[in-house]
């Protein structure tokens, strides 16, 4: 185990060393007192002392005299306790520094011929060990924010550096896990305000971190900040604040997939490497309606890394003879709550096989138990949809003649929506490849919808006899859905941009929910990437501006470009931000946002959990970075 202090390491000296014990816990000192005529002591917690840490050095023999003197000579210069407090990594905890200087001097102890041994204890005043990469946050917008520390296991004392434009008579606030901060007094836009926890105090530098004055008569209090491990709550106000027109943050609206909320009653995202342990795929509604995947072993049935992430596969070399499908057990609760309308779909990828057989199941009710509600279904490859009564008649026996024609390994997106009080029904069919969308008009049935229907839900199979083959991804199912023809139509042509759960995308949308990075590789991320977003509405006429809430740390950063559309399918091109983040797209109906990640540490990412869309002004407050100083006991 080697060391370095003071920015050289003991190898460059040519030192062996050990370390026979790690002082994992400094020692503390419990603080209780003693009230005469009561039982027990009263507990008023423990301070920790300061730290040693005791290192065994080795100078190996082979120096003539001269150079054996001259080698102790460098070694006393390095460790020279006139220097003061100097940073010490050790080897074995390369991510973490100790600020530390000798606590005594020592002796070399000769072994043979011009070598010799000697053992150095460093004294650490402060017995924490702190992230040599610290973690830094950025906030650019009042609000209230999740700040989450994944360094450390102690609670840490920040530094914050708060930027505002505030007039004598204004004031901000920064709340930190309720802990309140306020700011009152002048400040102007180029002054920084410094608030150190670990010091307990505060001064105004400006923009090259020249001190200018002290801070502390704009704080009201002198409550400092502390960021736990994990979630900590950050909420930021000030005076003349503008309003937030759009936070947007959800993982659909990164990667193109299904609204979490399209999925009240199920929704299978299939982007499982290979099924749990009962060969059941996700659901991911939290109702725990997981697919049992019939026909797993021995097929061609797969996941399959895709634009979505991973899709699943099935029935690709001989359908009738591998006979794989998806099966969703009813447990008599999925059509218990059916409200004005059921929105049921999701993306297929249909082999030729599907599209030219005269009958190719999608999802079906028809297997039972019980009787069925409703079967989708392509019919010599186009969209047919069958409804049941409870007592199993058909009252909707439909087939459609869409716009699209479906062909051989192409991406299409399938929506039904049936409307049980109205008595219709509609198809809505999109092709990913050229963004058109189909709709077809609404179909009208006779009879009751059978609303006590306790079938199962089976993908790609009916009745032993009839198999799809392709991919399925993404489906989904409510049957007390809000969705109408429009909305689906309009989500589908927002979503088609988004890239971060696509495959061959150098950006990850998918392993942390609602925030993007880039993507690892053996855990070493790419220098960038960049994510393209989904689309959404627009339509703010004047100056308005753009901002992000992003854990940007050291050597990394985060670039956001802009496009406008009216129509979802013709683009301006993409445009840098201005002056104060200001928006310099074309007003549109839409915009879309293309955000290229880099960094100069492949270890690192900078995480982008938010882009803000707010409204023409001025807002007081500018920005707010936070040094962690994530630390370990």
């Amino acid at each position: 185990m080697g060391f370095k202090f003071n920015g050289k390491t003991s190898q460059s000296f040519g030192l062996a060393t050990r370390q026979d014990k790690e002082n994992r816990m400094p020692d503390f000192t419990n603080k209780t007192i003693t009230v005469p005529g009561r039982e027990g002591i009263f507990d008023f917690g423990e301070t920790i002392g300061e730290r040693t840490i005791d290192i065994s050095c080795f100078i190996p023999p082979g120096k003539s005299d001269a150079g054996f003197l001259e080698q102790k000579d460098k070694i006393i210069a390095w460790l020279n306790p006139d220097i003061g407090l100097c940073n010490l990594i050790l080897d074995n905890e390369p991510n973490r520094v100790y600020r530390a200087r000798l606590q005594s001097g020592f002796s070399f102890e000769k072994a043979v011929r011009n070598s010799c041994t000697f053992d150095l204890t460093f004294l650490c005043p402060d017995p924490y060990a702190y992230a040599v990469n610290d973690e830094n946050y950025e906030f650019t917008q009042p609000g209230t924010f999740t700040l989450n520390r994944s360094l450390g296991n102690a609670d840490s004392l920040p530094v914050y550096y708060f930027q505002a434009e505030l007039q004598k008579n204004q004031t901000a606030s920064v709340s930190t896990n309720s802990k309140l901060m306020h700011i009152s007094g002048s400040l102007s836009k180029d002054e920084i305000l410094v608030i150190d926890s670990s010091l307990m105090t505060a001064k105004v530098t400006d923009k090259n971190g020249k001190t200018l004055r002290n801070g502390l008569p704009l704080l009201s209090g002198l409550d400092f900040p502390v960021l736990k491990t994990g979630s900590n709550t950050i909420e930021i106000k000030a005076d003349g604040a503008t309003k937030i027109m759009q936070a947007l943050n959800t993982q659909d609206f990164f990667t193109g997939q299904v609204p979490d909320s399209w999925g009240a009653d199920g929704l299978w995202r299939l982007n499982e490497s290979e099924p749990d342990s009962s060969t059941r795929l996700a659901d991911s509604s939290g109702k725990n309606r997981k697919a049992f995947i019939s026909g797993w072993d021995n097929t061609t049935a797969s996941p399959q890394l895709g634009h979505l992430g991973r899709s699943f596969r099935m029935n690709i070399s001989n359908p009738e003879n591998e006979k794989t499908y998806l099966r969703v057990a009813n447990d008599g609760t999925i059509f218990a709550s059916i409200g004005k309308t059921i929105a049921v779909g999701g993306w297929i990828m249909p082999t030729k096989y599907s599209v030219e057989n005269t009958f190719c199941p999608l999802l079906n009710t028809r297997n039972g138990p019980g009787q069925p509600i409703f079967y989708l279904s392509l019919h010599s490859g186009k969209p047919r949809l069958m409804l049941y009564d409870s007592s199993g008649a058909l009252i909707l026996d439909e087939d459609f003649d869409p716009s699209i024609t479906m062909t051989d390994g192409k991406w299409y997106f399938v929506t039904v929506l049936i409307h049980p009080d109205i008595k219709t029904a509609q198809w809505i069919l999109g092709d990913r490849d050229s963004g058109k969308v189909w709709a077809s008009t609404p179909v009208t049935f006779t009879g009751e919808l059978n609303r006590s229907c306790k079938a199962d839900l089976i993908w790609g199979m009916l009745a032993d006899s009839y198999w799809y083959a392709g991919n399925f991804d993404d489906w989904f199912l409510d049957c007390n859905s809000s969705l109408t023809a429009d909305d689906v139509i309009l989500k589908f042509k927002e979503l088609l941009p988004a890239n971060a759960a696509d495959s061959n995308s150098s950006v990850d949308g998918l392993t942390t929910n609602n925030a993007v990075t880039l993507k690892a590789k053996n855990s070493v991320y790419p220098t960038s990437g960049e994510l393209t977003t989904a689309a959404t509405s627009y339509g703010v006429k004047g100056t308005h501006f753009l901002t992000i809430d992003a854990n940007i740390p050291d050597g990394t950063k985060i670039k956001v470009e802009t496009a406008t559309s009216d129509d979802l399918s013709t683009w301006s091109n993409w445009s840098v931000l201005g002056s104060n983040n200001t928006v310099q797209s074309a007003a549109a109906k839409y915009i879309k946002f293309k955000v290229t990640l880099t960094t100069t540490n492949t270890s690192i990412t900078p995480t982008l959990r938010s882009i803000c869309l707010s409204t023409p002004g001025e807002s007081s407050f500018k920005k707010l970075k936070i040094q962690a100083r994530s630390r370990w006991r």
